[in-house]
C-alpha cells in the first residue's frame, strides 16, 4: 500500500467570527492535509456545538483513531522536536492565530504549514501549550485476550533483540 503524498492546502472559510456564526475551517483543512484528502473531503466540524464527538466518530468510521497532547515548548522548539521524533508523519499543532482565535496548522518534517491564507502560524493557547494531534489507523489485537501484561512481555522482547 503506497502512503498518501503530503500536500499543504489553505482554507475555503479563513475569517472566523462565532458570535455571527461564521467558523473558520483550518481544522478540516489540517485534517485533509495530515491524511492525504482534500479539504472537501472532510466536514467541516467545527460548525456542530458537540464537533469532537463528531471528529472522533467520523475518523472512527475509516478506521483512525486520534490523540491529543499539550507541549509545553516553544514553537521552534516544537518544530525541531516534531521533525525529529516524528519525521514524514504530519502533525496536527493548534494554538492561537495572530487573530485571537483558535488555530489549527500542520507540522510536516518539521516545517510549519499553516492553512491560514493569512499566515502568521500559531502560538501558545491561554494555559501556555500547543497541543498536538496525532491521528493514526486503529489496528486490532492480534488475539481477543492480549492483556497488558503480556503487551509489555512482548515490547520487552523485543526491546531484547
Amino acid at each position: 500500500m503506497s502512503a498518501p503524498v503530503f500536500s499543504p492546502l489553505k482554507q475555503a472559510f479563513p475569517d472566523h467570527d462565532p458570535a455571527s456564526g461564521v467558523h473558520g475551517d483550518c481544522l478540516r483543512t489540517s485534517i485533509a492535509m495530515m491524511m492525504g484528502l482534500e479539504r472537501e473531503q472532510v466536514p467541516h466540524f467545527i460548525t456542530y456545538s458537540d464537533w469532537l464527538f463528531i471528529l472522533e466518530d467520523w475518523l472512527e468510521e475509516r478506521g483512525y483513531g486520534v490523540v491529543r497532547l499539550p507541549l509545553f515548548m516553544t514553537l521552534d522548539e516544537a518544530l525541531i522536536y516534531l521533525g525529529r521524533v516524528c519525521p514524514r508523519v504530519p502533525v496536527l499543532l493548534s494554538g492561537i492565530s495572530p487573530r485571537g482565535f483558535h488555530h489549527a496548522v500542520v507540522v510536516f518534517n518539521g516545517i510549519l504549514f499553516d492553512p491560514s491564507p493569512y499566515g502568521g502560524g500559531v502560538a501558545h493557547d491561554e494555559k501556555g501549550a500547543f497541543r498536538i494531534w496525532i491521528i493514526s489507523p486503529r489496528m486490532e489485537a492480534a488475539h481477543s485476550r492480549l492483556t497488558e501484561a503480556s503487551l509489555q512481555a512482548q515490547a520487552e522482547a523485543a526491546d531484547d533483540r
